[in-house]
């Protein structure tokens, strides 16, 4: 491998980075990491329409690669050429995602670490529920035992809060852009209030939103952990027993389908042309019916990546004709983003739909379709840049080009 300037790699990897953006075997919540985190997140409607997980712990070592510590570590192997470090930067974060306030962007801007005792490189796992302002970040780290004297460093309030202690910066939301020293995160509130219990800290904009989060935690209030379709949900592709052996690295949860407005797919300058092409591979025969959840879920195998896509249907659905129509779907599906056939896309990018079936899981039918990606081989082209690339849910959920998952009936 050619040598390369330490700064010339680190800084490339970072702008390529920012430039991207019936069951019963794990009903045990706190055996379970998806379950044990979605059980800080309260059943209402402002965490359900999209939840993120990762398992950040989990993906180095389903990768066999040694984690990166800190920043120190990762510029130190940067400057030898380890190629751990784009694996963690452009793969890792498209594989579990990243929580907001902990985003890669901070690495190098902002010294996070110094200043809560907690940036991406040292998280664990999360999982982040709802959009700003409302959004609720609980974080597992086992440098945990760091955060109160950096918090109180950076001018924390310390005060108790149920089993939690909770650090306090300004009012609820209150935005800072005057502290120019504190990173650009805590400059717009999202630091606001930090709750560190035994095992999680609980990250929030607003003392309310980690007090839901704490009750939910403690059993006082009603979770999407304990709720039937989120539970379905979680268990569908949490479990081997359905998915087949891989480690559960990143999930991503999007609440209830309404039947299709092909203008909101589209966009208001769609053609007629656009809308009826659409609605011909839509048109399969069999309509999709409303469906309550869909999770998105990455799971990481000996040879190759495995993407899972399961939808939880209200009772009574035949799931198995839904899971098929999805599939049919899928084979004829145009990407809105590139106007290419979705399965020559995919193939180009060895991505391949492996197969399709169903499942009751707590009573609700549950479709599950299960799609191989090929890993990256990391290997140089003729520029020296190193190929990371493998497909992630993220290329679909972020440019909305899900219009193969469209609800055509409401029946």
């Amino acid at each position: 491998m050619r040598d390369r300037n330490r700064t010339g790699l680190f800084v490339a990897v970072l702008i390529t980075l920012l430039c991207a953006a019936p069951l019963h075997a794990q009903d045990d919540t706190t055996d379970n990491p998806l379950l044990r985190l979605l059980a800080y997140v309260p059943d209402t409607d402002i965490y359900r329409e999209f939840i993120s997980y990762g398992d950040l712990a989990l993906w180095n070592a389903s990768w066999g690669i040694d984690r990166i510590e800190s920043v120190e570590a990762l510029e130190q192997r940067s400057a030898a050429s380890d190629l751990d470090v784009p694996a963690t930067l452009l793969v890792l974060t498209r594989q579990t995602g990243a929580p907001n306030v902990l985003g890669p962007q901070y690495l190098l801007s902002d010294d996070l670490r110094g200043y809560s005792g907690i940036d991406l490189l040292n998280t664990d796992r999360f999982i982040e529920a709802g959009n700003p302002p409302e959004m609720l970040t609980v974080i597992e780290t086992a440098d945990s035992a760091n955060v109160p004297a950096a918090l109180a460093a950076s001018g924390y309030d310390e005060s108790a809060l149920g089993e939690a202690t909770l650090f306090s910066k300004g009012e609820d939301f209150e935005v800072n852009i005057q502290e120019r020293d504190i990173p650009v995160v805590a400059q717009l509130a999202a630091l606001n209030r930090v709750a560190l219990l035994e095992d999680a800290v609980v990250i929030a904009r607003a003392t309310a939103i980690v007090e839901g989060a704490l009750s939910a935690a403690a059993g006082e209030t009603a979770t999407l952990a304990d709720d039937p379709v989120y539970r379905a949900g979680a268990l569908a592709v949490s479990d081997p027993a359905l998915t087949g052996d891989g480690a559960l690295v990143g999930a991503m949860f999007m609440g209830q389908a309404e039947p299709l407005d092909l203008m909101q797919v589209l966009g208001s300058r769609a053609t007629p042309e656009q809308i009826e092409a659409l609605r011909e591979a839509l048109d399969v025969g069999v309509s999709v019916p409303v469906y309550d959840l869909a999770v998105f879920a990455t799971r990481r195998r000996a040879d190759d990546t495995q993407l899972v896509l399961a939808l939880v249907f209200p009772a009574g659905i035949d799931a198995q004709a839904a899971t098929d129509a999805l599939l049919m779907r899928m084979k004829r599906y145009t990407s809105l983003r590139t106007n290419q056939p979705l399965i020559d896309l995919w193939a180009e990018r060895g991505v391949e739909i492996e197969w399709g079936r169903s499942q009751e899981i707590g009573g609700l039918p549950v479709g599950l379709v299960s799609i191989s990606a090929r890993n990256p081989a990391f290997d140089e082209d003729e520029n020296g840049r190193v190929n990371t690339y493998v497909f992630s849910w993220q290329d679909m959920i972020y440019t909305r080009d899900l219009g193969f998952m469209a609800v055509t009936t409401d029946d």
